[in-house]
């Protein structure tokens, strides 16, 4: 994610580290966030204020009384309009107060009025942060969404060593960009990534290898912890850093790669196989150098296939496997996917010239299981590691509504048999509805429900939701309302406060002028023809946008119902439905106009009605014109029924 753009306040406080904000404070900038700087009275000590002024370019706050400081009597408006506020470093004395609601200084006043995410960074001194003081002030911090930092272990300034060194620059940046990450879609996920090569020794000098770097694998290592995975990454020889947050297991060959799966396996809910694990290994390894320049012939034997043995052993667990063809990489691929029995391949041509082994950008093809195929064009390979998780999670939020291609005839006609095959495909749809957050399914009846049957299910089930603060100010759940078998599906942000009377999205102002928009010359769709819903079920307090975490916690409902409704159209309302989905910070402009790929449909984003309505340029309908003709084209062609 990009810092550019981003308002941002530092808040330093006083401790030997805090000439190392310095540091942090050129380096955000150097990313292109704008950062107002908040000095506690004893960080003043350490560094003056001259210094993050310069660099800032901006006037440092210090003093919340100063009748000469313009600046003091706007801490409330700076703290709602910043994205992040990041306190580092952080001292005990803080966590204290901040755990606490004191504000007696202008950076704790600012914590207790900031509205967004907060990230702190502590340094302190050896024994200091297991004091059970301390570690209870955390608890509390983080349990009101703070992110607390782990601090380093090391030599302290007291000459000391232990843990409470303040963390690298680098590790803070990759934190705050976590904390700013758009979508925590993978919250409760537990990601297994390999990554790189295998090294596979031929004597004490000499190894088998390949030109991979690793960069796909750490990139996808990277994208989950920001998306709120946790993360292990086991990883052959690289010149990478391991991410902060991932808990990092370095092998050399390919049968420590393989015990290492093994090991974390039964804790992953997605596996994803990105390392480029050599085919063979030596058969004999020489104990000692192999000298002279002569002919020499070396017995290779195949190594493990880890890949084909996860998905031998797997249960729930979603896997991803990997495959770097020179040709014919479509057929290869599709025969790979099959013969390793995976649910995902990821394919790329490394004979091409910038992509692939050691480059920055790649260009891949994602086959699936039940015969789906994406092609993403060339791209950074953060870039794809994001497109490859949007994709993992849609498939699997429509596996359970999904059939293979070839269904596995029916093994035997013994009762007993198959009553267990039943029973075992009735735990893997409770599983598959208890992994996006149900807790009870209605059971009585047919249960084989039809569209409708089942997004009431859905909707009943969803009524006590507690997952996020949104539920705390409704009135009630507003799930969504049309036609169960659209394959037209229109996604809003969030409701107001005239769905959240009435219990249906887009009823109000906004709701008027989409029916007009739907029901316009050329597109010609009535709200009976099409599903409406919104990315949050719950209304936004003074109907400000939704905010990370609530996207987060009602993405998993709306995956739940896109997967019954299966639409080969999307319609996304607004930047914050159409971030959300896409899983990027393009902003609107940049995005409408064109068709996305969205799992087995496509999406098309548009302005927002309410947007629309405070924005009535000829500009704005126009373009709003363009997206919904195209969203009609592609509905065309596209649909079925």
């Amino acid at each position: 994610m990009s810092l550019e753009g981003r308002e941002l306040i530092l808040g330093v406080t006083g401790s030997i580290a805090a000439y190392k904000a310095v540091y942090l404070l050129r380096e955000l900038g150097r990313l292109g966030a704008s950062v107002t700087v908040c000095l506690s009275e004893h960080a003043r000590e350490f560094v003056g204020p001259l210094t993050f002024r310069t660099l800032s370019g901006r006037p440092v706050l210090s003093n919340l009384f100063d009748p000469q400081s313009a600046d003091a009597v706007e801490h409330v408006a700076l703290a709602e309009r910043c994205h992040a506020m990041v306190v580092a470093p952080a001292t005990a004395n803080l966590l204290a107060k901040a755990a606490h609601g004191i504000a007696d200084d202008f950076l704790t006043t600012l914590l207790l009025a900031a509205r967004a995410p907060v990230l702190m960074v502590p340094a302190m001194d050896g024994g200091m942060w297991e004091h059970p003081a301390v570690a209870a002030n955390v608890a509390t911090l983080r349990g009101r969404g703070v992110t607390v930092l782990e601090p380093d272990t090391g030599a302290l300034a007291s000459g000391q060593s232990g843990k409470g060194r303040f963390p690298e620059v680098a590790d803070i940046v990759e934190a705050l960009r976590r904390v700013l990450a758009p979508i925590r879609d993978l919250a409760g996920d537990r990601l297994l990534v390999t990554a790189g090569p295998t090294r596979e020794p031929i004597d004490p000098v000499r190894y088998i290898s390949n030109r991979s770097s690793g960069k796909m694998g750490y990139g996808l290592a990277v994208a989950a912890l920001r998306r709120g995975a946790q993360v292990t990454l086991i990883s052959g020889p690289t010149a990478l850093t391991p991410p902060p947050g991932a808990v990092f297991v370095p092998v050399q060959t390919a049968e420590e790669m393989r015990e290492a799966v093994l090991h974390h396996l039964d804790r992953a809910t997605i596996v994803i196989k990105a390392a480029a694990v050599a085919d063979y290994r030596v058969l004999q390894v020489s104990t000692v150098k192999i000298k002279g320049k002569r002919d020499l012939t070396l017995e290779l034997t195949p190594n493990p296939d880890i890949l084909a043995e996860i998905a031998a052993r797997r249960t729930t667990t979603f896997v991803v496997g990997f495959a770097a063809e020179t040709h014919d990489v479509a057929a290869s691929a599709r025969a790979k996917l099959e013969s390793k029995g995976i649910d995902l391949l990821v394919a790329n041509d490394v004979s091409q010239a910038g992509i692939g082994f050691d480059a920055e950008d790649n260009e891949v093809l994602l086959l699936d299981r039940w015969g789906g195929t994406r092609a993403l064009p060339r791209m950074p390979k953060a870039a794809v590691a994001d497109a490859i998780l949007s994709h993992v999670l849609g498939l699997r939020a429509g596996a359970a509504t999904r059939k293979t291609p070839a269904s596995r005839p029916m093994a035997t006609t013994d009762p007993r048999a198959m009553l267990a095959d039943a029973l075992g495909a009735l735990g893997e749809t409770l599983r598959h509805h208890r992994d996006l957050g149900f807790t009870e399914l209605p059971l009585t009846g047919n249960y084989l429900l039809d569209a409708a049957e089942a997004l009431r299910a859905q909707a009943k089930a969803l009524q006590g939701c507690r997952k996020c603060k949104l539920c705390e100010g409704r009135s009630t759940v507003v799930f969504g309302s049309g036609n169960p078998r659209a394959e037209f599906v229109v996604i809003g942000e969030g409701p107001g406060a005239d769905e959240d009377a009435q219990g249906l999205p887009f009823v109000g102002r906004a709701g008027q002028l989409l029916t007009k928009m739907l029901e316009a010359r050329k597109v010609e769709l009535s709200r009976d023809e099409v599903y409406i819903c919104n990315a949050v079920m719950c209304r936004p307090p003074g109907n400000r946008n939704p905010e990370a975490d609530e996207l987060a916690a009602c993405a998993p409902f709306l995956a739940a119902q896109l997967a019954v409704l299966q639409p080969k159209v999307v319609l996304a309302l607004g930047s914050v439905a159409t971030q959300s989905l896409l899983g990027t910070r393009e902003p609107i402009g940049k995005l409408r106009g064109r068709v996305h790929p969205y799992g087995a449909a496509v999406l098309i984003p548009t302005f927002h009605p309410a947007f629309l309505l405070r924005n009535p340029g000829e500009e704005y309908k126009r373009m709003a014109w363009e997206d919904l003709q195209l969203a009609r084209r592609e509905y065309d062609r596209r649909r079925t029924r």
